[in-house]
């Protein structure tokens, strides 16, 4: 039974197995190789606010004001920890 209800869908489970999970997890695990962890931790507070964004052009579908909002301060907040934290490694490089 369960057979007869995938045989038409194979190809889209394949895909979702594939390239949709697999090898985004795959290229994600190699490229953070090259970060450190605080930056691969702010890439991954990231990943809904693309999401949303990808829906929104893709999908058409519709941010609320509050979805705005609140993707509009998860990205201040990565912006602000990328500059304060850089600033700080500059500030630590001149006093050496």
């Amino acid at each position: 039974v369960i057979q007869d209800q995938l045989q038409p869908h194979w190809l889209a489970l394949v895909y979702l197995g594939i390239i949709a999970t697999a090898l985004p997890t795959w290229s994600q695990t190699v490229a953070q190789r090259h970060l450190s962890a605080t930056e691969a931790a702010i890439l991954y507070s990231l990943e809904p606010v693309f999401a949303a964004i990808f829906s929104f052009w893709w999908l058409s579908e519709r941010l609320t004001l509050r979805e705005g909002i609140g993707a509009s301060l998860v990205l201040a907040a990565m912006i602000w920890s990328q500059l304060s934290s850089s600033s700080s490694q500059a500030a630590s490089e001149s006093s050496d």
